[in-house]
């Protein structure tokens, strides 16, 4: 069986870029570690998988799966720890300006929607590789041992041939799930994906109701 090429890395690597450069306009009291810190040890991390493997197809090597999870499991701390922080410094009161909070929401919202796009992007049926290798073996984008169930894949006809999902529409689902608080696109198939889409709605209401709300009295 011919191995097949896969998904291109490059669109999650910029998703990740997008994250690093919103993290470090991020308040110095929102960061728990020096702010060149996580972009650092990301790029020390990805630059080698990137030259290895800059596609994820069942043949790469194992170590890469590796290396974007520990990647993926650092930004999702940072982004939970800046949640936490202002959360905390907003309930005592540390805080005063509102322009600088409803930044921070915004870019606590923005961090939000791209970890967990991630996260659903690595979730699913396994990751890219075991995706591809599921294409290879079934010639289509069986629903069977799926996390997410997309419209494409009800039936016939409502998708072009050939049709996948690629990290995109992983980010859509982040993106609505944020915003809508439920699932709008792709609905979750296992136990895992609802918890991880709960989780995600628990954090975005934390960042829009609490921050937001704050915000707008200490400017009113």
């Amino acid at each position: 069986m011919e191995t097949p090429r896969g998904e291109s890395r490059w669109p999650a690597t910029m998703a990740v870029v997008v994250m690093l450069v919103a993290n470090i306009t991020l308040p110095n009291r929102l960061t728990a570690v020096p702010v060149w810190l996580l972009p650092g040890l990301s790029a020390l991390l990805l630059i080698p998988v990137l030259v290895s493997a800059p596609r994820r197809h069942p043949g790469v090597a194992r170590w890469t799966r590796s290396v974007s999870l520990i990647v993926l499991g650092l930004l999702a701390i940072t982004h939970l720890s800046a949640v936490a922080l202002l959360a905390h410094q907003i309930l005592t009161g540390e805080i005063g300006s509102g322009r600088d909070l409803i930044r921070a929401s915004i870019i606590l919202l923005l961090t939000n929607v791209i970890v967990f796009g991630l996260t659903y992007w690595e979730l699913d049926g396994g990751g890219p590789e075991a995706r591809a290798a599921r294409r290879a073996e079934r010639s289509e984008d069986d629903p069977g041992g799926r996390d997410f169930l997309f419209p494409q894949m009800t039936g016939p006809g409502l998708s072009p041939p050939n049709w996948y999902a690629t990290f995109p529409d992983y980010l859509y689902i982040g993106l609505t799930n944020a915003i809508a608080f439920s699932p709008t696109d792709a609905m979750p198939m296992t136990v895992r994906a609802k918890a991880i889409m709960g989780f995600q709605s628990v954090v975005a209401v934390i960042t829009i109701v609490l921050v937001a709300s704050r915000a707008v009295s200490i400017i009113g």
